[in-house]
């Protein structure tokens, strides 16, 4: 995505989330030759760039690192548990 380059992924969810439904898909051997036979008539650019659009939003060290900031903060959010079934079994009890 970073390179700014049309993107034919296997249609799983993973991937058609993380192209935010931008790139081009296939199921199965059939989809991948009409969609090669397609390519004359598709607009590339768009696609390529649509994708390095979502690289730069998405997918750069800033974006990652606050992401993992929130989730940090979020896990010493939650409670903690008022039965510590380790520290017990550590203890012999």
């Amino acid at each position: 995505m970073r390179l700014e380059l049309p993107i034919l992924s296997y249609g799983v969810n993973y991937n058609r989330i993380t192209t935010m439904e931008r790139a081009m898909y296939f199921d199965g051997v059939e989809d991948i030759i009409l969609t090669l036979r397609e390519l004359p008539t598709l607009d590339l650019g768009i696609v390529a760039s649509n994708l390095k659009w979502i690289a730069d939003l998405r997918y750069n060290w800033s974006a990652i690192a606050k992401k993992y900031s929130n989730a940090l903060q979020d896990a010493s959010r939650q409670p903690v548990p008022a039965f510590d079934y380790e520290r017990r079994l550590s203890n012999g009890q």
